[in-house]
């Protein structure tokens, strides 16, 4: 296949050359996302070059890996935001857990402290899980990955009031639902 079939490919199309090992389907679809990844990372880790670099890297890594799982390309923009958030929050635990004390890095977390705020990050993501689908875009990004409203507007291209409006709905939501559940309450 030529270069210009090539950048006229579907995505589906992409996806199963990908599947099939096609190293130039994998180059042109990494190519065709690389901008929507590396914005997204970019709000998610505010700014933070090298990192941002890394996340995107390593979620390209993950897409390859695992692209035979994927079975609707047109979820592909969806798994793809997902692989990135999970990406950058592995470095943000890494950099918020390590501290540089002078003669090397050291963990400022206890065990304890970690396993209780992973229970309560669970029954805010359970919670977050069943939100309609834009407030549960936007309460991810606000609560788990702790973007502030500007970041959030950026990283959906969507006015900050628009931000502010899903935000409200969906805390409503969610104190009720984590208040009935008499589990955790949400930080707000």
């Amino acid at each position: 296949m030529g270069d210009n079939e090539c950048v006229s490919a579907s995505l589906n199309e992409l996806l199963a050359r990908c599947r099939a090992g096609d190293r130039s389907a994998f180059d042109l679809l990494t190519q065709r996302f690389y901008g929507y990844a590396s914005s997204l990372a970019d709000a998610l880790l505010n700014g933070r070059r090298d990192a941002v670099e890394d996340a995107v890297q390593s979620a390209f890594v993950v897409v390859l890996v695992r692209v035979g799982d994927l079975r609707d390309a047109e979820a592909f923009p969806g798994w793809l935001r997902q692989i990135v958030r999970t990406e950058c929050s592995r470095i943000t635990r890494t950099m918020k857990t390590e501290r540089f004390d002078g003669k090397g890095y050291a963990s400022v977390e206890t065990p304890l402290d970690e396993a209780v705020r992973q229970e309560h990050l669970q029954s805010v993501r359970h919670a977050i899980e069943n939100l309609p689908r834009l407030q549960r875009e936007t309460a991810e990004l606000f609560y788990l990955d702790e973007l502030a409203q500007r970041e959030i507007s950026r990283a959906l291209d969507v006015p900050v009031g628009t931000v502010k409006r899903r935000l409200f709905d969906a805390r409503e939501k969610l104190r009720e639902t984590l208040s009935e559940s008499g589990k955790t309450r949400l930080p707000i």
